[in-house]
């Protein structure tokens, strides 16, 4: 006996939307991959802008 309500539920677990498995692993470690490398290149540029502008203020 099937219940019609939980029936729809089970279209829902059908859902593929994103990767699963290895290839869904690898593609969310290189998203996170590229946004930890460009927050490195912005700190490491607001680091060198901060230093620049220390050095010239003391001449």
């Amino acid at each position: 006996m099937t219940n019609p309500e939980l029936d729809s539920y089970s279209d829902d677990n059908n859902d593929h939307r994103g990767r699963s498995g290895l290839l869904g692993r690898l593609a969310s470690a290189r998203g996170i991959a590229w946004v930890v490398i460009i927050g490195l290149i912005a700190l490491s540029m607001g680091a060198v802008g901060l230093l620049l502008s220390l050095q010239i203020s003391t001449g």
